[in-house]
């Protein structure tokens, strides 16, 4: 699960050019009345469905389909020294298989319970 921390922070556009996914965002903005709560979407090439991230949440998706490609829109920059996220085991989202292929980055992020959110609502 995905964002970039302030002050790189940004709003996302993402949508499913090839495939399908199952799309998740958290709320990680302190304050906010779903904190910690996620929300997820079958978002797909056929539909051609869009989805709208603001700043303070997590993002990510979980290909159902043999291959996919997905867009984003940005408002930020790249900063890779912003660059962080949260284990997408650690929200409760339940997702097609307990065991999916995860990058050895993404299996390093801390569990929602132990990250600190600079997101304010």
């Amino acid at each position: 699960m995905h964002f970039q921390l302030p002050p790189h922070s940004h709003t996302k556009i993402v949508y499913c050019v090839l495939g399908r996914v199952i799309d998740a965002v958290v709320d990680l903005r302190v304050g906010s009345p779903t904190y910690g709560q996620f929300a997820t979407f079958d978002v797909s090439a056929e539909k051609a469905n869009i989805i709208y991230i603001p700043p303070g949440l997590a993002h990510g998706f979980y290909v159902t389909s043999e291959t996919a490609i997905m867009m984003y829109k940005v408002s930020t920059v790249y900063a890779p020294e912003s660059d962080m996220g949260i284990r997408w085991d650690s929200v409760g989202i339940n997702w097609p298989s307990p065991n999916p292929i995860v990058s050895e980055r993404d299996s390093g992020f801390v569990a929602l319970s132990d990250f600190t959110s600079p997101f304010v609502y």
